[in-house]
């Protein structure tokens, strides 16, 4: 078969013009030309998949394994480079037979005699990438779904002691109708306690993507570096668009690019006379901050500011708004993002078109809902409105959770704004606003170590005078 290179159309090799665009396609290699003879008869190729850094991805049916499979056939221009093939030898070995629901795993590969090729599990779906694209509004149930899966393939990754490195919607394949997705590309993963493999002035991963640590170069990188990665997913995921800075260098949060909005299925739900609006809009108000601080935590530049597990984060994740009966839908609103219709594929029945159909026929809100708009309605993005306010998403945080600090009674009247300017210089971590939440009714809290009390100071002083006279009285009886 031959891949035609304008259209993707995959074709007889008896044909010299593609049957879908008439390019002359007679100059171009036979696909099988990249297997092993033993192999050519194996796969029999139904249409282009898609292309990454190393490779071209067909779907084919495996007559061997008797199943639909992905086969990804390396680059000429790669089978001469030891690196890549290293690096694809490895991604191999990480997910032959991998069994995790969320990874995908590699069937069977070959790299040996000038050949490099791998079959792998055949996913039903389209790239995160295209699905965000695509999407203008997403409920919160359906992001956390999303955010579940994504954390709970990386655990079992770091688990089993690897790290990805190359995390980015582009790695996700997901499935539109059922929201099941799949991590794939492990080309550039490795061992946490082995340095990257790559040369010493080479720096793998993709920009925008990277934490700030990979892209620095550093070779012994942490599950932290992951965490970066999976936080800017999130971000895009509920924006459309990678994370944004303002002028001082401090994240602006997700919300600030969206408008939220609630969704009940009665016509007339919301004009209830037992219906509190303002009690509702405040309860959305705070799970889309506890959003917001999640993926800011995510997103701390230093390490250790981040999740200290993937484990922990998705635990995080899945207490979002969990108690909340209706839907909170979340509209991108980015003045740099644009909706991009579903593409055309060619009408071969497969699963990408069927995943453009699904996308068309799935609005986030269901005909005849009642919708209740709070527009930019979160605490952090009211304050991003206003200009004499610090923007920065660690004071906008200490803003919105630590109660307003009573007035002492004999303070003078200029120690408020001093105090209001310290307390402006202070910033506080993430990690710590957020332990600062209120608790749950029930749960104990012992709140800060307080020195000892009088009668304990007082019994430790005792003890100290009645040693030092029983010393000098040893002292006085031996020598004396």
């Amino acid at each position: 078969m031959k891949h035609c290179l304008k259209c993707n159309e995959i074709n007889n090799n008896s044909s010299l013009n593609c049957a879908n665009c008439s390019a002359p396609i007679n100059e171009l290699e036979k696909l099988e030309d990249n297997l092993r003879p033993e192999d050519r008869q194996r796969f029999k190729f139904i249409g282009f998949a898609g292309e990454g850094s190393f490779g071209k991805v067909y779907r084919c049916q495996d007559i061997k394994l008797q199943k639909l499979v992905a086969l990804k056939l390396i680059k000429h221009e790669c089978l001469g480079n030891d690196l890549f093939l290293d690096l694809f030898k490895r991604e191999c070995e990480f997910s032959k037979n991998i069994g995790e629901e969320h990874l995908v795993s590699t069937l069977d590969y070959f790299v040996a005699e000038g050949y490099a090729y791998s079959v792998m599990e055949f996913i039903e779906g389209i790239e995160l990438s295209a699905y965000i694209r695509q999407k203008k509004a997403l409920k919160l149930e359906e992001f956390k779904k999303i955010a579940v899966q994504i954390a709970s393939g990386l655990h079992f990754f770091h688990y089993h002691g690897l790290l990805h490195c190359d995390l980015k919607p582009s790695n996700i394949m997901i499935n539109p109708g059922t929201l099941k997705l799949k991590l794939v590309d492990f080309g550039l993963s490795h061992f946490k306690f082995e340095e990257n493999i790559l040369d010493k002035d080479m720096i793998g991963g993709t920009r925008g993507y990277m934490s700030p640590e990979q892209e620095a170069g550093v070779k012994a990188l942490t599950a932290a570096s992951d965490i970066y990665s999976v936080g800017v997913i999130y971000y895009e995921t509920l924006t459309g668009a990678r994370p944004e800075y303002d002028e001082a260098g401090e994240l602006i949060p997700p919300s600030a690019f969206c408008d939220v909005l609630i969704a009940a299925e009665e016509e007339n739900y919301f004009s209830g006379e037992n219906i509190d609006t303002d009690r509702l809009s405040g309860e959305v108000v705070n799970i889309v901050d506890y959003l917001d601080m999640l993926i800011a935590r995510c997103l701390q530049k230093e390490p250790r500011g981040r999740f200290k597990t993937i484990e922990e984060l998705k635990a995080v994740i899945e207490k979002t708004g969990h108690d909340f009966k209706l839907d909170i839908i979340i509209e991108k609103t980015a003045v740099n993002f644009e909706i991009e219709p579903p593409a055309k594929h060619a009408a071969d029945g497969g699963p990408n078109s069927s995943a453009a159909e699904v996308l068309q026929s799935s609005p986030a809100v269901a005909e005849g809902s009642a919708i209740k708009k709070i527009k930019h309605s979160t605490i952090m993005t009211k304050i991003l409105a206003e200009p004499e306010e610090s923007k920065t998403s660690k004071t906008l945080l200490l803003k919105y959770n630590k109660p307003p600090t009573p007035r002492n009674a004999g303070a003078k009247p200029g120690d408020d704004s001093k105090k209001a300017a310290s307390a402006q210089q202070s910033k506080p971590l993430i990690k710590t606003v957020i332990d600062d939440r209120p608790r749950k009714k029930g749960t104990v809290y012992r709140g800060d170590e307080k020195p000892d009390t009088e009668f304990t100071q007082y019994i430790i002083s005792a003890i100290i005078v009645f040693g030092s006279i029983a010393a000098g009285f040893i002292v006085y009886w031996k020598y004396f």
